[in-house]
This record gives C-alpha cells, structure tokens and sequence, in this order.
C-alpha cells in the first residue's frame, strides 16, 4: 500500500457523509415511506435501514437505503462498509468536518472507491481505523493540505490500512 500524492480538490457536489447521533436516532423513527417496506438492522454503532418498494406499488419506487452513524466518521465507514469488498484499488481519505475537500473526494472517486471521513487533527476514529484494515487498499488519496488533514493523521490512517 502507498500514499498517493496529496491532491488538493473542490467541487459543487454532494456527498453523503453528514451523519450524526440524530440520524442514527432518525434512522429508527423517522416513517417507512409509502410504498416500502423497511428492515433496520444495528451495525454495532448505527443503524442501516434497507427498504425495497412493495410488489404492488407503482414501479417508479427505487430501493432506499438510509445509513447513519454515530457520528459523520462512523457513517462515512459504514457507507465504505456497504459498498465496497477488501482490495479496492484506492481510498480517498478527507476532512469530515468541513466536508468541503469531502465534496471533490466524491467527484474524483466516481464510486471507484470509498471517501472516508476523518477529523483534520487528533485520533483517529476506530470506526475508520478498522474500516480502513478491512479494505486493505492498493493507495490511499489524502484529499487537502495539511490544514485538512494533518501530518499526524496521514501517519494514522496509512498506520491502520497496513493492519
């Protein structure tokens, strides 16, 4: 497994990585919506909740999957843990707390391979951490500087995904 170059990106586009302790609440609360049927399931921290539009519904329905973690940490490693088999090819690593470099991450990562969110100093969240050793990626992209993602956490994530 090798670093990639760090590659500074921005962009207009969404990613879901704003999970928090109320989504994870919502996941339970929140109503099926009409024409689904939902099953959650815990996943040892948040909730994952899978609906699939009911036989007689109209076939305009597309599946739902709702996935909110403890925290936006937690959900970004869930949505990794959801989508993606051991081996990927690359991971893209990005600040979960202004998101702003998370939006290019999603851009460049086209669903090539998971954004992991992770705060821009400090420890990093186990929930990554062991997401990070289950995918045993190729190369890892830090997406940012180092006011986006510290020295110290390029050494903890490339510390876990060698596990």
């Amino acid at each position: 497994m090798r670093i990639r170059d760090k590659v500074i990106l921005s962009a207009a586009i969404a990613v879901a990585l704003a999970g928090t302790a109320a989504a994870a609440a919502a996941v339970t609360s929140e109503p099926i919506p009409p024409g689904y049927t939902c099953k959650s399931v815990y996943s040892g921290g948040g909730w994952i909740r899978s609906c699939t539009a009911d036989p007689a519904a109209p076939e305009t329905q597309a599946p739902v999957t709702q996935v909110g973690g403890a925290d936006r940490f937690e959900t970004s490693a869930m949505l990794s843990s959801i989508s993606f088999e051991p081996g990927v090819d690359v991971a893209y690593i990005a600040n979960g707390v202004t998101l702003v470099d998370a939006l290019g991450a999603a851009a460049a990562a086209k669903g090539n391979g998971p954004v992991l969110a992770v705060p821009a100093e400090g420890r990093l969240p186990d929930t990554v951490a062991a997401e990070l050793a289950r995918l045993d990626p190729k190369s890892i992209v830090i997406v940012g500087g180092a006011g986006s993602v510290s020295e110290g956490m390029v050494a903890q994530v490339t510390d876990a995904a060698a596990q």
